[in-house]
């Protein structure tokens, strides 16, 4: 049995919590739901952008057509007005070259018409496409806010459980210098392994592992001497005798 002051079994025990502390303490750090708030507002605005980008491209394409629609009417509707002058002034023409300017009139004005159609088409899309980006980018500057409150609060978050891991690991460390060296070792090497390196007896159980200590084990415990403690032979946990 590992040798320990009767007088070092409470610091043993102090030890333990404070390492179990410092496990909480650093879980805690790599899971501040600060920060998981942080990275999906990362995530979002970063979508937002490539979305905008998107949108971007798409907006400048459709300017273009616009542009051509826009040039196509102002051309029909020129053509149109300069014959139908022609036609009303009759000036040089037969009659079959009014017929026939006035057929050509008629045909122009069709395609006028489906130009038009054309043009109030794309006129509608960019009007659409203008409100998303326009939404888009309301979202994307609503986000931005969002993430640098939240870059706040994790930083916040952050001073506040790094304090508490530096309090804690200076703890650690006066208690740990208190402890005889070879209990040291074997409490270091079963928290290193993960395990819970000591703990105070409760009940019929080891209260490292949870395995269940056998009668000899307990009349062990009940009859240890004040200087040693208990090591479970499963996870090596130093238990100490309850009372």
């Amino acid at each position: 049995m590992p040798t320990l002051p009767a007088a070092q079994r409470r610091t043993l025990l102090d030890l333990a919590d404070a390492d179990r502390q410092l496990r909480t303490a650093r879980h805690r750090k790599e899971t501040l739901p600060e920060q998981q708030r942080l990275d999906e507002l990362v995530v979002r605005h970063r979508e937002l952008g490539r979305r905008h980008g998107e949108l971007a491209e798409e907006q400048k394409r459709l300017a273009v057509e616009v542009q051509g629609a826009e040039t196509d009417v102002a051309a029909l509707s020129s053509r149109i007005a300069g014959d139908t002058s022609r036609l009303n002034s009759g000036e040089g023409l037969t009659s079959r070259d009014l017929i026939t300017l006035q057929e050509e009139i008629d045909g122009l004005k069709a395609r006028l018409e489906s130009a038009e159609e054309a043009e109030l088409d794309l006129l509608d899309r960019k009007e659409r496409l203008d409100a998303e980006i326009a939404e888009l980018k309301a979202e994307a500057e609503e986000v931005a806010r969002d993430g640098k409150a939240a870059a706040a609060a994790r930083g916040q978050a952050l001073e506040a459980v790094e304090k508490e891991i530096a309090e804690l690991t200076e703890l650690r460390t006066r208690l740990a210098a208190q402890i005889p060296a070879p209990v040291l070792r074997a409490y270091q090497q079963v928290v290193d392994a993960g395990g819970v390196g000591a703990a105070q007896q409760e009940g019929s159980g080891c209260p490292g592992c949870g395995r269940l200590l056998s009668e000899v084990d307990l009349r062990t415990l009940a009859a240890l001497p004040e200087d040693q403690v208990f090591e479970c032979e499963d996870c090596g946990c130093l238990i100490v005798p309850a009372g």
